[in-house]
C-alpha cells in the first residue's frame, strides 16, 4: 500500500504485520477477608496454610502469590481474589477468566476486571483457578491456581449427627420400657382388685338384696379402671406415632428424592403403625445411590431396626468413598451383627435385614447391585440405547426374559442369606451391568408378594407382581404407582371378605 507525502509516497506493508504470541503469566496480587486485605505475617516461620488472625486482621505465613493452601473456617464466608496479566504492551485490552472447582460448573469470562468476590460457599475443598490473554486475545490456558480448604461448623459434623439419632432412638426405648413396665403394673392391681370383689361377691350371694348396692358400685370401679386402662393405651399410642414421626424424620424427604430423581414412585405402605422397612437415597460425589430393605419383623421392633440400617448406611457411605455395592452390605452387616451382639447360636434371636441394594455411576451409568434374598428388577429398552456407542464389557444375567423388539426385562438376584449372623457368612456378590435412558428399575421388599386375597386367600406371589408391571411399564411411572396400589387394594378384598395386610410393603420404581 502506498500512501503520498511532503517528501514522496510512504509504503507499508501489510504482510509485515505480526500477533503478539506472548503468553502472559498470571499471578494472585491480594486476597481480602470482609474486604480486609490479608498480609504476611511478620513473625511467620513456616509455609503451613493455616489463616492466622490477630484481632481484626488476618495474616498468611507467606505472600499470596506463593501460597499453595488456604484453610478457612464455616465464618470466614466473604473473602475476594485480585490478580493480574504480565503483559504491559496494552494492559487494558488483557481478559481475564476464574472458575472455583467444586462450586462454579464453568469458567467466569469478566473481561478486563481483575477480582473475584465469592460469599456463602459451603464446607468443603475447592481450587480457585485463574487464567488471562495478552493484549492481542491469547489464552494463557494454564493459568495459577490455589487451593481453598472451608471447615464446616462442629453440628453439621457426622459424629453429631450420629450421637443425636442414637441419643433419640435411647430415649424412646427407655420411655416405652418405663411405659410398659407401668401398665403391667397397673394392670395387676386392677386385676387383684376385680379378684377380690369377685370373691366377695361370692361370700355374699345370701345376701343378694343388701349387695346390690355394692355391686354397683363394684361396676362402677371397674368401669373407672377399664377408662384409665384406655387412657394408658392411648399414651401408649402417642408413643408410637412420636415414633412414626422419627421414623419419617429420618427417611429421605420427597423434596430431596426430586432434586435427584425425575421420573420415579415409591409405595411405601407399613403393616401397623411404624415401619420394619425402609427406603433409601444419598448421593455422594459421582455415586447415586439406592436401596430398600425389609427389617426383621415390623411395628416398633421392624422400626428400631430400620433406624439402626439408615444410621449404618449413612455412616458407611460418608466414611469412604463407595467401591462395590456388595462391599456395603458386607460393613453394613458387621456393624449388625456387632450391634445386635450376635453369635450364631440356635437359641438367638435371628434380627437382621433382606435388601436390594443399587449404586449407579452417574459419569458412566454403570449400575452396581448387591442383594440380600432381594432381586433388582431392570426393564431395558433398546430404543433408548445409543447406536452409535461402542459395546462394553457387561455382566448379562441368565435369568433375563427377552420382550420383543420393544424391552428386555433382566433379574439381578440377591445372594441367600441376611444382612446379619449366618450360617455362611459369604462376601456378597457384586452384580454390574450398563444402564441407559429409559432403563427402568424396580426395587421392591417381599411384603407386597406375600400379601394375602384374591378369590382363594392365596398369596400375590412373585410372579403376579413381574406379570403386572410387564404389562404396564411404557406408563409413567404416576401410573403405574396407581394401578400398582389399586391392584393390591383389590387383591386385599378378596370374594367375600377383606384380607389384613400381612407385611410392611415397599416397591421404589425409577425412570433412568
Amino acid at each position: 500500500m502506498y500512501f503520498g507525502g511532503i517528501n514522496g509516497f510512504n509504503t507499508f506493508y501489510p504482510d509485515s504485520l505480526i500477533d503478539n504470541t506472548f503468553l502472559p503469566p498470571v499471578f494472585i496480587t491480594k486476597f481480602q477477608i470482609f474486604n480486609k486485605s490479608v498480609e504476611v505475617s511478620p513473625n511467620s516461620t513456616t509455609n503451613n496454610s493455616e489463616l492466622l488472625k490477630n484481632g481484626d486482621s488476618y495474616f498468611l505465613a507467606q505472600t499470596i502469590n506463593f501460597t499453595k493452601q488456604i484453610t478457612l473456617s464455616y465464618k470466614e464466608n466473604m473473602f475476594s481474589f485480585e490478580f493480574s496479566s504480565l503483559d504491559y504492551s496494552r494492559p487494558e485490552k488483557n481478559q481475564y477468566a476464574y472458575k472455583m472447582e467444586g462450586f462454579d460448573s464453568d469458567w467466569n469470562y469478566i473481561g478486563s476486571r481483575r477480582f473475584a468476590l465469592y460469599t456463602n460457599l459451603p464446607s468443603g475443598t475447592y481450587v480457585f483457578r485463574i487464567k488471562a490473554t495478552n493484549s492481542d486475545g491469547v489464552w494463557n490456558e494454564n493459568g495459577t491456581s490455589i487451593k481453598l480448604v472451608i471447615t464446616p461448623p462442629w453440628w453439621k459434623t457426622w459424629w453429631f449427627s450420629a450421637c443425636c439419632i442414637v441419643f433419640i432412638i435411647l430415649s424412646i426405648i427407655l420411655y416405652i420400657k418405663w411405659r410398659e413396665q407401668n401398665l403391667r403394673k397397673e394392670k395387676e392391681i386392677l386385676e387383684n382388685e376385680v379378684s377380690f370383689r369377685t370373691i366377695q361377691l361370692k361370700s355374699a350371694n345370701e345376701e343378694l338384696n343388701q349387695q346390690k348396692e355394692e355391686i354397683t358400685a363394684q361396676r362402677d370401679e371397674i368401669e373407672v379402671q377399664n377408662e384409665l386402662l384406655e387412657e394408658k393405651n392411648r399414651e401408649v399410642m402417642d408413643s408410637i406415632h412420636y415414633a412414626l414421626r422419627i421414623q419419617e424424620a429420618v427417611l429421605p424427604s420427597k423434596g430431596f428424592i426430586d432434586s435427584i430423581l425425575k421420573e420415579y414412585f415409591i409405595i411405601f405402605k407399613p403393616k401397623d403403625i411404624v415401619s420394619g422397612d425402609f427406603y433409601f437415597v444419598a448421593k455422594r460425589g459421582k455415586w447415586l445411590i439406592i436401596s430398600v430393605a425389609d427389617c426383621t419383623g415390623h411395628g416398633v421392633p421392624g422400626g428400631f431396626m430400620s433406624m439402626l440400617g439408615i444410621s449404618y448406611l449413612n455412616e458407611i457411605i460418608a466414611r469412604e468413598e463407595v467401591q462395590t455395592a456388595s462391599h456395603v452390605l458386607d460393613e453394613l452387616r458387621i456393624y449388625i451383627i456387632k450391634s445386635l451382639q450376635q453369635s450364631g447360636e440356635e437359641e438367638e434371636q435371628q434380627d437382621g435385614m433382606d435388601m436390594v441394594f443399587i449404586a449407579i455411576d452417574t459419569e458412566t451409568n454403570n449400575l452396581q447391585f448387591a442383594g440380600a434374598n432381594n432381586p433388582l428388577w431392570i426393564i431395558k429398552s433398546p430404543k433408548s440405547q445409543d447406536k452409535n456407542s461402542k459395546p462394553q464389557e457387561i455382566e448379562t444375567p441368565s435369568n433375563s426374559l427377552d420382550l420383543g423388539l420393544e424391552a428386555l426385562f433382566l433379574e439381578l438376584k440377591g445372594d441367600k442369606m441376611p444382612v446379619a449372623i449366618h450360617s455362611k457368612l459369604n462376601p456378597f456378590t457384586n452384580h454390574e451391568t450398563r444402564l441407559n435412558k429409559g432403563d427402568l428399575l424396580y426395587l421392591c421388599s417381599d411384603g407386597c408378594k406375600d400379601q394375602f386375597g384374591g378369590l382363594k386367600g392365596k398369596r400375590f406371589m412373585s410372579k403376579n407382581l413381574k406379570e403386572l408391571i410387564l404389562e404396564n411399564y411404557n406408563k409413567s411411572m404416576a401410573d403405574q404407582k396407581a394401578i400398582l396400589n389399586k391392584t393390591l387394594n383389590n387383591w386385599q378384598n378378596g370374594q367375600s371378605i377383606k384380607y389384613e395386610q400381612t407385611d410392611d410393603i415397599t416397591v421404589f420404581g425409577i425412570k433412568i
